[in-house]
């Protein structure tokens, strides 16, 4: 192929073309490729960001357990009222809410994190905080319990809510390492596109000038040879039989004509 396109078998347009369609290649291919990674790029970003939400969602659920176990253990402080104050409620249940709206976030999370199983027990122990607090709790503060119920009920409080922060918190750092790793990927990613990008510029650059060289070495050496040629004819020398003649391209042609010429001449 490369005898073919440096020979002289190639004609003048065929060599036009070949330029043309190896920058179009070249071209081509560094859309193909850079089309490519930015969808990559896209793909790890858009992940990040998933992953980002869902740790934001996450940690505001840590700042809403928190809430509620410090409500609750503020009421058995204060149990001597004899109810819940309405702040104190409305904090208990929009903790409680919150806690139970961000659930579908949090197991896919756990899912994003490759360990579903970690939210397996999150419904179970969130029931058991959110009953306590709401229900236990409230009939014991309403009804003047005794210092025993308090206690069972503030070791069910802690334990279940401890159960719920310690699942949170593990989550919030499983998911603040995933996408430093979503961004990292992304960065490889368009690390990798700008090489390649610039790998594929450098290849069709050259190959288009190496093609324009040894096109343009073929056709002007030819038509040099045969303007030197037609100038021995009209010098009088019609002994040395032109050049180029074996050429199947268009300066083959002007060279048999020119050499027709001469044996006319002769």
């Amino acid at each position: 192929m490369l005898g073919l396109i440096s020979g002289k078998t190639l004609s003048i347009g065929g060599r036009l073309r070949t330029l043309g369609l190896a920058a179009i290649v070249g071209i081509s291919s560094m859309l193909a490729v850079g089309w490519y990674q930015n969808h990559q790029l896209d793909a790890a970003l858009h992940r990040a960001i998933d992953i980002q939400s869902g740790l934001q969602t996450v940690n505001e659920m840590r700042l809403a357990n928190s809430a509620l176990v410090l409500a609750a253990m503020d009421t058995i402080i204060d149990r001597s009222d004899g109810r819940i104050s309405p702040e104190r409620l409305a904090i208990i249940t929009d903790a409680a809410k919150q806690l139970t709206d961000g659930e579908g976030t949090l197991r896919q999370l756990a899912d994003d994190l490759g360990n579903p199983g970690l939210a397996t027990n999150y419904t179970t122990d969130l029931a058991i905080v959110i009953k306590a607090v709401q229900v236990d709790l409230k009939r014991l503060v309403e009804t003047g319990a005794d210092e025993e119920a308090y206690a069972q009920i503030d070791d069910a409080i802690d334990g279940a809510g401890e159960k719920v922060a310690s699942l949170l918190n593990d989550l919030s750092v499983g998911a603040s390492k995933l996408v430093q790793a979503r961004v990292s990927e992304a960065t490889g990613t368009s690390g990798l596109s700008l090489h390649l990008q610039l790998g594929l510029g450098f290849v069709a650059f050259f190959s288009v000038l190496g093609l324009q060289f040894m096109h343009g070495k073929a056709i002007v050496s030819g038509i040099q040879g045969v303007r030197a040629a037609m100038q021995r004819i009209v010098g009088g020398d019609l002994d040395h039989a032109v050049s180029g003649t074996e050429r199947t391209d268009e300066i083959g042609d002007m060279a048999r004509a020119a050499e027709i010429f001469r044996i006319s001449a002769v």
